[in-house]
């Protein structure tokens, strides 16, 4: 039997069973009653026969997995079966028993698949459980090959209870990071750890295989999708250990790939596998891009302690080379990439030791110490690093950093040395013995190359007869002839022993064997001690482009006149070459020439460096033998040829190699030359030298141009001198080198070059002196010569040029000067040539501007520059440098020293009476150069203290140095000496009065004397002197059409004197406004103003010029004279003159002086007037618009004028005129001085109220047209806003009830502008007022109704505003009877009182038909029959027919009275009418 779910798992493989589902519960118990036997449920027994005949089909598959040939629905049903096992009650008892290892050995445990094809696994198998496992990594562990459950299975303990009880685990890695597609990867990285743990039958080599595997799909994968791994990747890929190799788990780090040459580096120290990654994405990660050093270090001492084995067993003789040489590539990557440090570097080579483990030529390994790194030819014994290895980037830097060598070591090569020494003692065989000597002299000129300190006294040198032997007993044979006989223990050097290296080595020259023997034909030039630290004091003090001056100043005191400069680059070379050095007369050289020459002293001079050799010489200014020692800024080895003789000088003694001698050589031509002919070959031809001569007329220094190599040990100077150079010190000197011809006794200098020895010299540049004139005088032992000079210059570029110099000098002995207190002691101290003092100055003639720098002398020019305008000369007193004179300052209060007080006598007493002397010449002979040559106020302490000192003596000199205006000699103290300060029109005017010592240019600084009474100037007080004496010459300068002097010169000195403070008094330079100019006096007055106007206002003679300055105006009026300045005070004055004086007003101006009066309005009213109008305010200078009159400000500003403005009514201006009330417009003045007066009823009133009584007058002052236009406008103004605002005040108020302005009618009389005080008003009602009024009383004047005139009464008169009552009541009819004319204007008042009159009315009003007036009561109504009928013909009794239409309210009633009348008249009595 079978339940439901049993059946449905089962129901294929077994047909019998019976499903209980469908069996009534009776039938159930008995079928499974116990006792029948035949009827069970299903057992453990059968669930494993089902199962095997459900697989049965697959038996005989040996593979652990299936995956051909099953049936498609087999994976459904297993899927099933294991599920319901995991239900089955009986399922514990199924694993334990005998049938559940029949099941084990069953295909029947479902895979999964990438494909989707079914797959199927013994049950005993291991496999994955696919729990929480993401379908990438399902994807990655099928490319593995690694079983894992189908995803349907169940995991409960029935499947686990087989071999599949291992799951993935969930990799620690961000759900968000899944997504990557190399991240599965990652997982299987994870967890292959447990992969190879699965069971026993995965053995070493399969998680090898599993391992490769694994790389392979990772390799595969970086490189197709070229992505990157993320973090958590990298980590796995190189910190995990998951590489099984030899039974263990290895990380990466541990080995490396089959990839060449990388293998090659690493495969002593790290395990291989075989494979070949081919990203390099996951090379790097897996820490494979570069061997580490670490690694690399290991690698390379496992090499050097490998055998080398021919069988092949170990590394090949030549593999080992080639395996070194590239992991010293590979250190070197590393070492330039910062993976490793210099230490550790060091460190390694330590450990490397003594092996040959560096790479060299022939593909050798040679040691350390014999390896280098530049090429070298020292045969086996010294390598050179192998060329292919440097090429390597980097290596060559980390050779250096392992200790190897540009070049060997000393050391080495010292030991080397004695190497060969013991393999020569061995050796016999002549051609073996030759290669050893010939590697022997190869290694000492190796020792020769090297820049180092070594002990020369121990060092072996290769001889000529083939051993080696110390340096001392070595001779270096460098005579250039077969070898002598030499001393018992010395040998000549090797024939192959180059000169330069036996200089190195220390090696004595043959040469100087030879010098020692010649006995008294040369004998050694003293130069005393060791002098090399003295000269390379003075080469540091004393800069090299100073050098030719002390040539200069050698050629002089040798009396030579000229001196010539040879560039020479002709080559010249020979065997017969003295001293050491064999090269210092190679090409360049300069050669010094001049044509004097030396003699005994000056030969011992240049020995006695710092003393010189010309203390007791006139005229020498080469004292302290700096000439000589500026040698060595060119050379180290000079030589001098003079007369007959020849000197080399080598103060370092290193050139010529005679110790006794000290430092040089001195020798006749003969025999010296006889020994060395090639000596002198360089100087054959220059400047007229012979080798054919024994003696030379003339001087010729040869100094052989330091080299870079001389420059680099030399103990005097480590500065190189090149041609390039020299030729640049050449140009730079010709820019100065004319000044060196003016106080010297040479006539020439000049430059030149010679390129070889086949060409002649060129000239370069030349400076030539040609005395064209000299004139000397001598007074009392003090001599003065004035040379005139003409030098010539010839430029490098080929230009010529030309100047002329005046030079003057003056010279006295010491003895003259001992009343300056100088200290004798300094005579000798400094060897003053002969005692004598000598001055001199230097005139450019040819000069055409100020010269604003020159340059102190002594003979030769100084880098002092001055700030006079000539070049000063003197026997100074100079510093140690010999580039500036003494001139110390005193220190604290203390005189200064005796050698400075020296200096400054000479620039107070010698120089300044020189500068004076030739001034004068100057004066006498080139006066129009004058303005160049006197020193100004500049400068440091020796221009200020030689032109103080020159100005000091000026005064009181008697040399002619000025020249007056008629350009004649003066002397100073003679003359009247214009100032600099004085302006340009005291010079006209003193010129222009021809004063004969007057001087108008002295071209001197005046300054100098400013204040001064030792020089007469042309100072205030003497310029004021000088014009009262002369006044009517100063009159007469001033007139005519050119006059001499002008108003602007006038104002000049002027101001010249006012500053000066001089009373101007007498003064003959007061300029009037006429063109005249007058003396200044104490009256009358004169006023200064530049207003032109006011000469015309007020005469030309009382104003001064008006051209003169405001300044010049206004200091005029201080000075205590007659001249006032034009302010208000002023303007009194000349008001007053004229007759003006306080008063509001003035009245009755005639024509011309009402113009005047405008003139001075514009006057004081314009730009910058003398006097304001505020000032004036009380006097009458404001012109009204009638221009009759004026008034004065203060009276305008009280409100009685009318200010007006060019907008206003122009009705308004007219009727004020009239009325004579004065009007002021305000566009002649200034703003803001009068207040416009606006036109406005409260103003016109206000004006108005001051003129009432003309008012009255109105009719007979006032154009009606010109009133009426006024009247409408003042009526236009009143308002009751208007009037309310009058009413504070009672004077427009009056002015206004005053004022004409309406039209009245008294009785039939018209009158026109009358004011409303004296009118009654009717009321609007009266249509038509002039009837009206003729019937009023005629003692009023009435006026038509207005609503001005309303507003007016309502204020001031409302009892004359008449209302219509009023108006009846005082009508009155005076007439009986009524013409025809009258008809229409009666009707009109009939109409009146017909409309307005009330009651009846008592007086004769309506006309009969009589046209006599009736009163309305005495007549009948027409109308009415009766009254018609009964008063027939009784024309008196009725109404005028013509007025019968305005009568109809006056019969509105009947009156029986009337009525009665009527019928007595007809003598009827009506039927029914009482007579009552």
């Amino acid at each position: 039997m079978a339940t439901k779910e049993d059946a449905k798992v089962f129901k294929d493989v077994a047909p019998t069973l019976l499903p209980t589902d469908s069996m009534a519960p009776r039938t159930k118990q008995l079928l499974l009653d116990k006792s029948s036997g035949r009827i069970r449920f299903i057992g453990p027994a059968e669930v494993g026969d089902y199962l095997k005949k459900k697989v049965e089909v697959y038996e005989g598959q040996r593979t652990a997995v299936i995956t051909n040939d099953i049936n498609s629905n087999d994976l459904p049903w297993m899927i099933r079966f294991w599920t319901w096992l995991e239900q089955w009650d009986q399922r514990d008892v199924l694993v334990k028993s005998e049938a559940w290892t029949l099941i084990q050995k069953l295909h029947a445990l479902p895979l999964h698949t990438t494909n989707d094809l079914p797959s199927l696994r013994l049950v005993e198998g291991s496999a994955l459980r696919p729990a929480g496992i993401n379908r990438q990594v399902l994807v990655a562990l099928s490319l593995l090959e690694i079983p894992v459950l189908h995803l349907s299975m169940p995991s409960g303990p029935a499947v686990q209870q087989g071999r599949c009880s291992y799951s993935v685990r969930k990799p620690p890695i961000s759900s968000s990071l899944l997504h990557h597609p190399a991240e599965p990867l990652a997982v299987l990285i994870f967890q292959y750890c447990k992969i190879t743990n699965l069971g026993n039958e995965l053995g070493w080599d399969d998680r090898l295989k599993l391992a490769l595997r694994l790389m392979e799909l990772i390799d595969d994968h970086s490189v197709r999708i070229k992505g990157k791994f993320s973090p958590n990747a990298v980590s796995a890929l190189r910190d995990e250990a998951w590489l099984a190799l030899n039974g263990k788990l290895h990380q990466p780090s541990e080995c490396w790939d089959s990839r060449l040459p990388e293998t090659l580096l690493c495969d002593m120290v790290r395990t291989i596998l075989p494979i070949e990654l081919r990203s390099e994405h996951v090379r790097n990660l897996l820490g494979w891009k570069d061997v580490p050093f670490q690694a690399l270090q290991s690698q390379l001492q496992a090499i050097m302690e490998a055998d080398c084995d021919a069988d092949g067993d170990g590394l090949s003789v030549t593999e080992k080379p080639k395996r070194v040489k590239e992991i010293l590539k590979a250190l070197a990557s590393c070492y330039r990439d910062d993976k490793c440090t210099e230490d550790e570097l060091v460190q390694l080579a330590h450990k490397l030791g003594q092996v040959g483990w560096v790479p060299v030529s022939g593909n050798r390994l040679q040691r350390a110490q014999r390896s280098t790194l530049e090429p070298t030819e020292l045969s086996t014994r010294f390598s050179s690093v192998s060329s292919s290895l440097l090429a390597a980037k980097g290596a060559k830097a980390l050779l250096k950093s392992m200790g190897i060598t540009e070049r060997p070591r000393v050391t080495e090569l010292q030991i080397a040395l004695h190497s060969i020494e013991d393999e020569l003692s061995q050796e016999s065989d002549a051609e073996s013995r030759s290669g050893i000597i010939t590697d022997s002299i190869r290694i000492a000129e190796e020792i020769c190359r090297n820049s180092g300190e070594f002990d020369r006294s121990t060092l072996l040198v290769p001889t000529a007869k083939g051993k080696l032997a110390n340096s001392p007993f070595v001779i270096f044979n460098d005579a250039g002839v077969d070898f002598p006989q030499l001393e018992e223990g010395l040998y000549f050097s090797h024939e192959l022993m180059s000169a330069a290296s036996a200089k190195v080595l220390g090696l004595q020259s043959f040469r100087a064997l030879q010098l020692d023997q010649l006995g008294e034909d040369a004998y050694g030039f003293y130069l005393g001690e060791d002098i090399t630290t003295r000269i390379r004091g003075v080469l540091a003090d004393y800069d090299i482009k100073y050098s030719i001056n002390e040539w200069i100043a050698n050629a002089h005191d040798a009396g030579a006149s000229c001196l010539r400069l040879l560039v020479d680059e002709a080559s010249f070379e020979g065997p017969q070459i003295l001293g050491d050095e064999l090269h210092f007369q190679v090409s360049p050289a300069l050669v010094v020439y001049n044509d004097a020459t030396f003699q005994e002293e000056d030969f011992q001079g240049i020995g006695s460096v710092g003393k010189g050799g010309k203390g007791e010489k006139s005229n020498t200014i080469g004292r302290f033998g700096l000439g000589a020692l500026t040698y060595y800024h060119f050379t180290e080895l000079p030589m001098i040829v003079s007369g007959d003789t020849v000197v080399f000088l080598d103060p370092s003694r290193h050139y010529i190699s005679l110790n006794k001698n000290g430092g040089g050589s001195r020798t006749n031509h003969n025999p010296f030359f006889s020994l060395y002919p090639e000596l002198l070959k360089p100087l054959e031809g220059v400047f007229g030298f012979s080798t054919k001569s024994d003696y030379y007329d003339g001087t010729l220094l040869r100094l052989p141009l330091r080299t870079a190599a001389q420059a680099s040990k030399s103990e005097i100077s480590k500065k190189e001198v090149t041609s390039r150079k020299l030729s640049a010190l050449l140009e730079d000197f010709y820019e100065h080198s004319r000044y060196s011809l003016l106080f010297t006794s040479l006539h020439e200098i000049s430059a030149h070059q010679r390129s070889s020895p086949e060409t002649d010299t060129s000239q370069i540049w030349s400076i030539t002196a040609y005395p064209t004139m000299e004139d000397q005088s001598n007074n009392d032992g003090d001599s003065f010569v004035t040379t005139l000079m003409e030098i010539d210059t010839e430029a490098p570029d080929g230009g010529a040029s030309q100047q002329q110099w005046l030079v003057s000098r003056s010279s006295a002995f010491h003895s003259l000067i001992n009343s300056w207190h100088i200290d004798p002691s300094l005579i000798e101290r400094y060897r003053l040539a002969n005692r004598i003092l000598d001055c001199g100055l230097a005139f450019e003639l040819s000069a055409d501007e100020f010269i604003e720098t020159s340059t102190l002398f002594a003979t030769l020019p100084l880098p002092v520059p001055i700030s006079l305008p000539v070049h000063v000369h003197a026997t100074w007193i100079l510093t140690q440098d010999r580039r500036s004179i003494r001139a110390d300052a005193s220190i604290q209060g203390t005189d200064p020293p005796p050698d400075a007080q020296f200096n400054r006598y000479i620039m107070q007493n010698s120089i300044p009476h020189l500068y004076l002397r030739s001034l004068a010449f100057v004066n006498e002979h080139h006066s129009q150069l004058m303005n160049l040559f006197w020193p100004k106020r500049l400068g440091n302490d020796t221009d200020e203290t030689v032109t103080n000192a020159l100005y000091h003596q000026l005064p009181i000199s008697e040399y002619q140095v000025l020249r007056t205006w008629e350009d004649k000699p003066i002397s100073v103290k003679d003359a009247i000496i214009h100032l600099q300060t004085s302006p340009e029109s005291v010079r006209k005017i003193l010129v222009a009065l021809m004063l004969p010592t007057y001087v108008p240019h002295p071209h001197f600084d005046t300054s100098f004397f400013e204040g001064s009474s030792q020089v007469r100037c042309d100072s205030p007080s003497v310029v004021a002197s000088i014009l009262r004496n002369n006044l009517s010459q100063v009159d007469h300068l001033y007139q005519g059409d050119s006059p001499a002097i002008t108003l602007e010169d006038v104002e000049n000195i002027l101001w010249y004197l006012i500053e000066g403070e001089i009373d101007l008094l007498g003064i003959p330079l007061l300029p009037l406004y006429n063109g005249i100019i007058v003396q200044f006096e104490e009256g009358p007055t004169v006023f200064a103003s530049h207003q032109h106007q006011l000469s015309g206002l007020f005469g030309s003679n009382n104003i001064i010029s008006a051209e003169l300055s405001d300044d010049l105006s206004d200091a005029l009026t201080g000075q205590g004279t007659n001249v006032h300045l034009t302010d208000a005070a002023g303007m009194r004055e000349l008001l007053n003159a004229k007759g003006m004086v306080a008063a509001p007003k003035r009245l009755g101006l005639s024509e011309s002086e009402a113009k005047w009066h405008e003139e001075l309005l514009s006057l004081l009213t314009g730009p910058d007037p003398p006097a304001t109008l505020d000032e004036l305010d009380d006097l009458p200078l404001i012109p009204t618009a009638g221009k009759n009159s004026t008034v004065s400000l203060g009276y305008a500003q009280g409100g009685a004028v009318w200010c007006s403005l060019a907008w206003e009514d122009p009705h308004l201006k007219p009727i004020l005129l009239e009325l004579q009330i004065p009007v002021v417009d305000l566009r002649g003045l200034p703003d803001g001085l009068l207040q416009a007066s606006e036109a406005n009823l409260t103003n016109v009133l206000m004006v108005l109220a001051r003129f009432i009584p003309r008012l009255s007058e109105v009719n007979n002052r006032v154009s009606p047209t010109y009133w009426n236009n006024f009247a409408l406008m003042v009526k236009a103004w009143i308002t009751t806003e208007n009037l309310t605002n009058i009413l504070h005040s009672p004077e427009p108020c009056q002015a206004l009830c005053q004022l004409p302005l309406f039209n009245g009618q008294q009785g039939p009389t018209s009158m026109t502008f009358i004011p409303p005080s004296s009118l009654s008003m009717l009321p609007p009602s009266v249509s038509d007022p002039a009837t009206i009024i003729k019937y009023l009383p005629r003692g009023t004047i009435f006026a038509p109704y207005s609503n001005e005139l309303l507003l007016i009464l309502l204020q001031f008169f409302p009892e004359r505003i008449l209302s219509v009552q009023n108006v009846i009541k005082q009508l009155h009819i005076n007439q009986n009877h009524l013409s025809s004319s009258q008809e229409g204007e009666f009707r009109l008042v009939l109409n009146f009182l017909t409309d307005y009159h009330r009651g009846k009315y008592r007086n004769p009003l309506i006309p009969d038909l009589n046209r006599n007036l009736r009163r309305p009561e005495d007549l009948y109504d027409h109308r009415e029959e009766l009254y018609l009928t009964s008063f027939q013909n009784r024309r008196h009794l009725f109404v005028h027919d013509d007025f019968r239409d305005s009568m109809d309210d006056w019969h509105a009633s009947r009156q029986w009275t009337k009525i009665l009348e009527a019928e007595e008249t007809l003598d009827y009595v009506p039927h029914g009418c009482g007579t009552t």
